[in-house]
């Protein structure tokens, strides 16, 4: 009699058993039909990695679950799992029963998948350069292929090289393979034309494109899918080419250092290198804020994707030969430095779909584009809205910004397009207001001409004490007038005075959207004889009261003016404005947030797509909105911005940024030069985040600000760091860094890869006259790591001694700026 025991419930101590296996992943039922299930064992919902099936015969369960992605594999029955050892022959023919079916299953499955995946892969085409995961990772299509619904297919070979299943890849980047194939062993192959050297083993694909790209399509690379199969991969490979060097380069999951499974993609790669002779290679991300996984991540962490090709060559070259020395790190570059590009992806709707429309119709760099929408929403937000971060620290939502373009960009139209619905609702509000300015002025004209018929008549002495009276009353009613003004923002070039007098008048606040840099000129004494007077632009960035004395008129007494600048000079403007009087010591610099884009002058679209009418439609009713909510008003009946307050994650994230960044400030640290424009980020952060949140909320001070909301916001102030850096190095040139840059022109002009200080001497002699004039520009490249001085061997006896050698970054020959 067999000694079986069913459990109340075997379903349940199946799946116990398979979140024991896969560290806490499970279906979330299962039923008993021996058919199989892919779930998810990471937190990522579409990477289903997980397998199960679990058979039921007379009362007796058995099955198997399996993790692709870590290789753990394991069957389960009920009887074993009761608790019971002893194995009855009845028992034993029901588990051989079980495995026969299930293996049987599988095999049958694993050849329709076979089939099924020869059919869709003969029926696809190949992928297009501009799909949406390539551009993401910045891969070449290679040999994958897309289907009509815009998925990529990866073909899965078996060891026998016949195509055993598909990978599909989802535009949103989800992965699946077909449902029932077969993934062990299985492998993807970038043929390369060098038929002796090493092979490259990888997890996925794009890690494998490259890694295939960085070592210039001379060697070949596997895909294993997932870190279970690169044993198996790898052993395969041995086997074809047992004397070839095997190279791994392997995902390094740091993050998953101390839970269960730990660092899944060195553990499975050093066990496939321990059985297979290979060596690993895994990507150090040292140099990065925010730290990928694989070597894909490690590439597009750089700025310039040849750039992170070139580090990827390096550092698997590292690993081949650990004699080589220390990787280079990427160079610190000089001030015409490209600052990167600005992800309109960051912004919320309506501002994202009207950059993305100007930058097209009006072919202008989007980053000019960022600018321009930015300046206007701050412009109609400023003074209404105040973002309350904690404590009594408060931040106004007016900006200042600047876009340093060259002449002929069409600047001006850019900022036009933004503009209009400023001036479409300065003019609706003049129309509104004019009949009660015209009743209210005729009305004084009125009064003032029946005071002088009063007065006149105060001359005769029988009419005199009543014509006094009558001439009290009427200036009592004239002093009680009133004439409306017509709300405006706009301003021109104005004075330091002209700018008070402008806010005094229209409610403290004043924008000036200007495609050119003429402000700089006024508040650097143009029309005061050299005098400048910057107390006014400084306080009005952060809404502080100012008193201004005028020389023809009473003074002017303003309690939290906010002033928006949103200016688009030419960038030797930018150069000009760092050497006048007080403008970085007094810190106007530094209440800018820079854009530092890139001329699309030669490579503009002649015919582009007009800006659709509904995306300029919902911009223009999204200002028209902001701007005419009803203002706040304190009990003294004056008017007061409505605050804002922050969620508690978005505080969170808040603070955290703010950290980083004050850590960056110390000597040594990233802003150790750019203390004063950094030490306002964390506030110019919050800042961008409330315009975020009015944008986008219907009632902004009845809801604090998301976490996701103030995510977009830092991720948008940690990029606007780089062109920040690039503004102020623009700015601030002197005679090391000039020589360096041509001492870099030089080498990239030559391609070095080695040079004496002599070689480099008699390049720019031109130049420089003396040696000893050139040292600081090496030394100046030296510290942007473009170049590295040898060690001078020893030397005795009398002679010359050598000319210090150098060896060049070689990624200073990977830029697409020959300046940087």
């Amino acid at each position: 009699m067999s000694n079986y025991q069913p459990f109340s419930d075997p379903c349940q101590q199946f799946l116990s058993f398979v979140r024991d296996l896969t560290g806490g992943f499970a279906p979330e039922s299962i039923v008993p039909d021996g058919n199989k299930i892919r779930f998810a064992t990471s937190d990522k919902r579409a990477d289903l990695a997980g397998e199960a099936r679990l058979f039921e015969t007379d009362g007796f369960f058995a099955g198997y679950a399996k993790d692709y992605r870590t290789g753990a594999f394991s069957t389960w029955n009920s009887y074993e799992g009761n608790g019971h050892k002893a194995l009855s022959d009845a028992d034993r023919k029901k588990i051989a029963q079980a495995k026969e079916r299930a293996a049987q299953a599988r095999m049958d499955s694993e050849n329709e998948a076979a089939q099924k995946a020869k059919e869709l892969w003969d029926a696809a085409s190949p992928a297009p350069e501009n799909h949406s995961y390539l551009l993401k990772k910045r891969v070449r299509p290679y040999i994958a292929r897309a289907n009509e619904k815009g998925a990529l297919l990866l073909p899965v070979y078996g060891p026998d090289g016949g195509l055993q299943s598909l990978q599909t890849i989802l535009p949103d980047g989800g992965k699946l393979f077909l449902p029932g194939g077969k993934i062990t062993g299985g492998f993807l192959c970038l043929e390369g034309s060098d038929t002796g050297g090493p092979v490259y083993l990888c997890e996925g694909y794009a890690t494998a494109g490259t890694v295939f790209e960085a070592l210039e399509g001379k060697s070949t690379v596997f895909a294993a899918f997932n870190a279970g199969n690169l044993l198996e991969v790898a052993k395969n490979i041995r086997a074809k080419n047992p004397a070839r060097p095997i190279v791994i380069c392997a995902d390094n999951d740091a993050h998953l250092e101390g839970k269960p499974q730990g660092n899944i993609g060195k553990i499975k790669a050093l066990e496939a290198a321990k059985a297979t002779g290979a060596v690993v290679a895994l990507p150090n991300f040292d140099h990065a804020n925010e730290p990928g996984t694989d070597w894909n991540d490690f590439a597009c962490s750089f700025e310039n994707i040849e750039t992170g090709l070139a580090a990827v060559q390096i550092q698997i070259q590292t690993c081949l030969d650990p004699q080589q020395p220390e990787p280079w790190p990427e160079p610190v570059a000089f001030g015409d430095i490209d600052a990167g590009n600005l992800d309109p992806e960051l912004l919320p709707e309506p501002l994202r779909g009207f950059v993305n429309a100007v930058a097209e119709s009006v072919q202008v760099p989007v980053e000019l584009a960022i600018c321009g929408g930015l300046g206007v929403l701050a412009a109609a937000a400023q003074g209404r809205f105040e973002v309350h971060v904690r404590g009594d620290h408060t931040e106004p939502l007016n900006l200042y910004l600047l876009a340093a373009l060259d002449p002929g960009t069409r600047k001006s139209g850019c900022l036009a397009q933004f503009k209009r619905p400023l001036q479409t609702w300065e003019n609706a509000m003049a129309l509104l207001f004019a009949p009660e300015i015209k009743e209210a002025e005729s009305r004084i004209k009125t009064l003032q001409k029946a005071i002088e018929k009063a007065r006149s008549k105060a001359c005769d002495l029988a009419t005199a004490k009543e014509a006094q009276e009558a001439v009290k009353e009427i200036e009592a009613e004239l002093d009680g007038i009133q004439v409306p003004v017509s709300p405006r923002l706009l301003l021109d070039d104005a004075t330091s005075e002209a700018i008070a007098a402008f806010l005094c008048r229209y409610d403290e606040r004043g924008a000036a959207l200007e495609a050119e840099g003429g402000l700089f000129e006024v508040l650097s004494g143009l029309y005061s004889s050299g005098r400048f007077n910057l107390n006014l632009v400084l306080k009005a960035w952060s809404a502080e009261g100012v008193t201004v004395d005028r020389r023809s008129g009473p003074t002017l007494f303003l309690q939290a003016p906010t002033l928006t600048l949103c200016l688009t000079p030419q960038p030797e403007v930018l150069k000009d404005i760092a050497g006048k009087p007080g403008f970085r010591g007094k810190g106007l610099l530094a209440r800018f947030l820079y854009f530092m884009p890139k001329s699309g002058l030669g490579y503009r679209d002649m015919t582009p797509a007009p800006i659709p009418e509904p995306t300029k439609e919902k911009w223009a009713a999204a200002i028209y909105e902001i701007l005419e909510r009803p203002c706040a008003i304190d009990e003294q009946g004056t008017k007061k911005p409505d605050r804002i307050s922050l969620s508690e994650g978005a505080l969170d994230l808040w603070l955290d940024f703010a950290g980083r960044i004050e850590n960056e400030l110390r000597e040594g640290g990233l802003f150790e030069h750019l203390r004063d424009w950094a030490g306002k980020l964390p506030g110019q952060a919050i800042r961008l985040a409330g315009l975020f949140h009015v944008l986008t909320e219907a009632n902004p001070a009845a809801v604090p600000i998301s976490q996701s909301t103030m995510g977009a916001a830092l991720e948008l102030a940690i990029n606007l760091c780089d062109h920040a850096q690039a503004a102020f190095a623009f700015m601030g040139t002197d005679p090391a860094t000039e020589c360096g840059q041509k001492i870099l022109k030089w080498i990239q002009a030559e391609r070095l890869e080695t040079f004496t200080a002599r070689d480099c001497y008699q390049a720019v002699k031109g130049t420089y006259a003396r040696m000893k004039d050139v040292w600081p520009g090496l030394q100046a490249l030296e510290e942007r790591h473009f170049i590295r001085k040898l060690e001078e061997p020893n030397r005795a006896g009398a002679g010359r001694k050598p000319s210090p050698v150098f060896t060049v970054n070689p990624y200073a020959h990977n830029s697409q700026n020959p300046h940087n």
